[in-house]
Order: structure tokens, then sequence, then C-alpha cells
């Protein structure tokens, strides 16, 4: 699915943006400051959550293979890492992780309620 949605979804959603500002004079598309702001934040909240999930996940795979890099690039977020993670035994011996971002924004209710 991201990879459907990086070839079709995301040149579909800038070319909208491009077509609409090239069109259009650039009085009909100023938005206020206060607009701006309110869009600013939910996104920073949205992107912190989604950045300190895809870091939970991947050192949880990193400490599974026994390779640790723990990420320190800009921005670094320090709930990026789960000491001691819950986690369930598939039936050909890997890991899920349930615990995290995973345990709260996980659309599954199968094994959730088994952490």
């Amino acid at each position: 699915m991201i990879l459907f949605w990086t070839m079709a979804g995301v040149p579909f959603s800038y070319a909208h943006a491009i077509l609409y500002i090239a069109n259009h004079e650039p009085s009909q598309y100023q938005w206020p400051w206060w607009f701006i702001i309110a869009l600013l934040i939910p996104y920073l909240g949205v992107y912190y959550v989604w950045d300190t999930c895809n870091s939970q996940k991947n050192q949880f795979r990193q400490e599974e293979r026994g390779v640790v890099d723990e990420r320190t690039t800009f921005p670094y977020f320090k709930k990026g890492k789960i000491q001691n993670p819950r986690t369930i035994e598939t039936s050909y011996g890997k890991q899920l992780l349930c615990d995290g971002w995973c345990k709260k924004l996980s659309a599954s209710e199968i094994y959730l309620p088994l952490c």
C-alpha cells in the first residue's frame, strides 16, 4: 500500500495543488496566518506520532536481529525506543510488537487483547 501511495497518490496530490496555484491569482488562495497555524499544530502532532511509531518499530526489529543502531538524526524524539516491549510470538517463531504506539494505534482487534 505504501508503494501504491508513493507511485499514485503523492504525484496526484501534488499535481492538484500545482494546477490550482497555476490557474488562480495569489489573492484567491492566500490564507490568514491563524489558519496556517491551525493547520500546522495538528500536522506537527501527527508527524511526532508517525516518526516515533516508525522508530519504535525499527528499534524493535534491530533488537530482534541483535544489531542496534540508535537513530540520532534531526528531528530526534526520545520516545523512539521501548524498553522491554511486550510481544506476541507467531506460529513461525517471529515476534510481533504489541506495545508503544503499535498498541495504541493498531486497527487490529484480534491480537491486542492478548497483550
